[in-house]
């Protein structure tokens, strides 16, 4: 029987709304403790104590909340403080932005833990294997599902074909979810994002020298051009699956010579100095 909802992964790791192929959406689990409508900031506090601080903007997508409530004050769109939500949001520089909130607990959202094991040719199921091994399969409903589903697939593919390629934990797929991020995250020079995700990176008893080899397999594969398919989470994980690779080698331009390269040295060498 299949179950009409959005659902929401916490425990997977798995983050499907990634607005542009190299944005690193990050999300944060918790409790809204301060929401500020005019300065368009929201505090949000995990289960360890730890605040964070998110802006949201107008295109910030909202679910789940009670939108009766949106122009209460000192709301944002239906929540206010003391709502329970997963932020999904991108950093730049020193700035956490809103791409989605999701309101769970009581009166939001229904979530489940689990991980994604299959997604539907159509981008429109997806299957979750929860923690006692039992599947369920969810209709997807919200914005971008089949792009999301899609993305999410990928994904799966990617840290399994990661997984074949490598031994030890740098294959484990925390390794390689975590590991992958931090790579991207150093070559943003997002130092500080980076070393939160290194921290819980070493926490799982994942290798380091693995995210150092793929740096820098990255950097020497020089700059990304901006007209190739090529992408910075394209890069990042063929360096993290071949740390080794060797970086494409620019085609050797041979100069052209000119078909009347003779009539053109005999004009120079009469020409007066």
């Amino acid at each position: 029987m299949k179950n009409l909802l959005r659902f929401l992964i916490v425990a997977a790791l798995l983050v499907f709304a990634a607005r542009a192929a190299d944005d690193v959406v990050s999300a944060v689990h918790g409790t809204v403790t301060k929401l500020d409508s005019g300065t368009k900031t929201m505090v949000v506090k995990t289960k360890d104590g730890t605040e964070h601080t998110v802006h949201f903007v107008d295109k910030t997508a909202v679910y789940g909340a009670d939108k009766t409530a949106a122009g209460a004050k000192d709301s944002f769109k239906g929540l206010s403080e003391g709502s329970e939500v997963v932020v999904h949001y991108t950093k730049k520089g020193a700035v956490d932005t809103a791409t989605e909130v999701d309101k769970v607990g009581k009166d939001g959202l229904k979530s489940i833990d689990g991980t994604v094991t299959k997604v539907g040719k159509d981008g429109k199921t997806v299957v979750v294997k929860g923690a006692d091994g039992t599947e369920q399969t969810f209709e997807v409903a919200g914005h971008d599902t089949a792009d999301a589903a899609k993305d999410s697939q990928k994904k799966i593919d990617e840290i399994a074909e990661a997984g074949r390629a490598l031994s030890g934990p740098a294959g484990q797929p925390e390794c390689v979810w975590l590991g992958r991020r931090v790579v991207a995250l150093l070559w943003r020079d997002d130092l500080d994002t980076a070393f939160r995700h290194l921290d819980l990176y070493d926490r799982f008893g994942c290798p380091s020298a693995h995210v150092q080899a793929t740096f820098r397999c990255l950097i020497r594969q020089g700059a990304l051009d901006p007209k190739a398919q090529d992408t910075l989470n394209g890069r990042v994980h063929a360096c993290w699956v071949n740390p080794a690779l060797e970086p494409v080698a620019e085609a050797a331009q041979a100069p052209v010579k000119p078909a009347n390269q003779a009539e053109t040295d005999a004009a120079a060498s009469q020409k007066p100095h």
